[in-house]
């Protein structure tokens, strides 16, 4: 399904703007995730990322991410509870991504990768 997604979207986007070649450098990459640590990691990485990346200091601000929407009461076709409880709850959801936060902001005010 991504495969035809970023097909139709390189194509037109060539056509667009007059171009050749690859627009995308790589391959994106599948990795099976079979390890529930794993996945919490993964969960947090992804809404980390706009932080780690400097698009701005905090990710948990980041309007395109479901971080935003996970923690809202609004609803929502998002899996709240199911999330929450590989985090042990919904307290510890925000906790781990507060720690997330706090480890990214003390790697870029000390210049650690």
């Amino acid at each position: 399904m991504f495969s035809n997604l970023f097909n139709s979207y390189s194509k037109a986007y060539k056509k667009r703007y007059n171009r050749t070649g690859k627009l995308f450098e790589e391959r994106f990459k599948k990795k099976k995730v079979d390890d529930e640590f794993y996945l919490i990691e993964l969960i947090s990485y992804i809404h980390a990322n706009p932080q780690a990346h400097g698009f701005l200091d905090d990710f948990r601000a980041y309007p395109y991410s479901s971080y935003l929407s996970l923690i809202s009461d609004k609803a929502t076709d998002l899996k709240r509870d199911e999330v929450f409880s590989w985090f042990g709850g919904k307290v510890f959801f925000e906790t781990y991504h507060e720690d997330k936060h706090q480890r990214l902001k003390f790697a870029k005010d000390y210049n650690f990768k």
